[in-house]
C-alpha cells in the first residue's frame, strides 16, 4: 500500500516575507554591502594601470560583471578585448577577475 499524498500547500506559504497575494512584501539588505575582495582587488589594479600608463590600457575581457564599473574605465581609456591578439605590441594588458 502506497503512503498517502501529502496535503496541496501555497508554495510561497512558508518563505519568509511572502505575502498572501505571493508577492515578497519584506526586503532585507546586507551591510555593509559591495564587491568582493578578489572584485576589488581587480578594480585597484586596473585603477593602478590607468595611472601608470598612457592611454589606451587594454583589459582582457570585462574586468567585472559590472556596467558602471566597467564604462567608468572606458572613459579614463580602457580598452575591453576578448582575444590578447588586438592588444597592439607593446601595449599594457591586465586579465579580468574573473579570467
Amino acid at each position: 500500500m502506497a503512503p498517502p499524498e501529502p496535503p496541496a500547500r501555497d508554495e510561497n506559504a512558508s518563505r519568509p516575507g511572502s505575502g498572501a497575494n505571493g508577492r515578497v512584501d519584506t526586503v532585507l539588505l546586507a551591510a555593509p554591502r559591495g564587491f568582493c575582495a578578489g572584485v576589488e582587488m581587480a578594480i585597484k589594479a586596473l585603477a593602478w594601470m590607468v595611472r601608470a600608463f598612457e592611454p589606451p590600457v587594454y583589459c582582457y575581457h570585462e574586468i567585472v560583471h559590472n556596467q558602471l564599473v566597467v564604462e567608468r574605465f572606458e572613459r579614463l581609456g580602457v580598452v575591453f578585448v576578448d582575444d590578447i591578439a588586438e592588444v597592439p605590441p607593446g601595449r599594457p594588458i591586465m586579465l579580468s577577475a574573473h579570467g
